[in-house]
């Protein structure tokens, strides 16, 4: 079948390798080889060298094992890379930042181990088409280097909705992709284009979440949740104004929520669960209409929508803010009114005394030595 250009065996109870001998159609016209959801088993075979014409390549839930064919980066043509739901024993693949079409790179709930800082010679072409990126649910650790999100060019502008374009738009076979999205899993029967996600989810990951998440303006979904990112919230978050879903549950993080995430009119889902945030929840829409579940677990947070009011301080008997504002009116109100009672009080008791020392001058110097002799005997010599 020399002419052969997509093979869907998906869905299906195969079991064994996947054979060498599909090498013969790799390096003819394959564009497509879905082999998704069956029970093949052993290491993915290095038969992708000649594979400059395929676009699409899906081993998905199945028992495969071992390394990510390195063969793979001679595929110049590779639009989507589906590897999620295996038992794959690999580092990061940083060898694939220089494909030119790679859009969708998955490689969701396998045993990837090892740090994704990366070596500085390959920034120069990393990952320049790359859209959606989950690496969920593996064993990457370490710190995310500053410029991480730097150089995924796709992923800083904004498209043009207008234009619905698929992956794999005028073909015969139509890509999918499962994402976690607004907290649930969403099948994506095709792949539109413009969507852009980032799941880092369920790894050992750590340190500060780097400021450069603000350059990937066009991004929809965030998932970083259940790591151990520690620090405040980036407030370049702020930038991404086309974000949806944002989880960054079950981690370390401290400091305040930037307030400036109030203006994200596009964010439909937050989660920023189990914690160590504090201050009060920015009062939006976006964040009010949330579930209270979304915030819980947070030792210092408060307000709507959560039950707990906003303290300011440690003294559980401090007031919320709106309260402190109030009751520093009031306090300037006590102030001024003792103000001006004070004054006229001064001039009334002094009138007095000016009275009694006129017209009956010896009540005022009884009085006084009375006091004066009571003076005298308190006081210790």
């Amino acid at each position: 079948m020399s002419s052969l250009n997509v093979v869907d065996l998906s869905n299906n109870n195969f079991n064994g390798f996947v054979p060498q001998c599909l090498s013969n159609l790799i390096k003819r016209d394959l564009s497509v080889l879905n082999l998704g959801n069956n029970h093949l088993s052993g290491e993915l075979p290095d038969i992708f060298l000649n594979g400059s014409n395929l676009r699409s390549l899906n081993v998905g839930h199945n028992q495969l094992v071992g390394n990510l064919p390195r063969s793979l980066s001679a595929c110049s043509s590779l639009d989507v890379l589906n590897i999620e739901h295996n038992s794959m024993n690999d580092t990061f693949p940083f060898w694939l930042g220089s494909l030119p079409e790679l859009h969708v790179l998955v490689l969701r709930s396998n045993e990837f181990h090892g740090s994704l800082q990366y070596h500085h010679r390959l920034v120069a072409s990393f990952f320049p088409q790359l859209r959606i990126i989950d690496i969920s649910h593996n064993d990457f650790r370490g710190t995310l280097p500053s410029d991480f999100f730097m150089y995924w060019s796709a992923m800083h502008s904004e498209g043009d909705s207008s234009e619905l374009e698929y992956i794999g738009d005028g073909l015969y076979y139509q890509d999918s992709i499962v994402l976690m999205n607004k907290g649930i899993e969403l099948t994506y029967t095709r792949i539109f284009k413009l969507l852009t996600a980032i799941d880092l989810s369920g790894n050992m990951l750590h340190g500060n979440i780097p400021e450069s998440i603000g350059l990937v303006k066009a991004l929809i979904v965030l998932n970083l949740s259940s790591n151990g990112f520690v620090g405040n919230m980036p407030s370049s978050l702020a930038n991404l104004v086309q974000l949806e879903s944002l989880d960054l549950s079950h981690n370390k993080l401290s400091g305040h929520i930037p307030p400036d995430l109030a203006q994200l009119t596009s964010l439909s889902t937050i989660r920023v669960s189990h914690n160590r945030l504090v201050g009060m929840i920015p009062q939006s829409t976006q964040f009010r209409t949330q579930n209270a579940s979304g915030f819980e677990d947070n030792a210092g947070l408060c307000g709507p929508p959560l039950l707990d009011q906003c303290r300011v301080g440690n003294d559980d008997t401090t007031l919320t803010q709106q309260e402190e504002e109030d009751d520093a009116k009031e306090e300037v109100f006590s102030w001024t009114a003792a103000a001006i009672g004070f004054a006229p009080g001064i001039v009334l008791g002094l009138s007095i005394g000016h009275l009694m020392l006129f017209y009956k001058p010896h009540w005022f110097f009884k009085v006084f030595h009375i006091n004066d002799r009571r003076r005298r005997m308190i006081t210790p010599r």
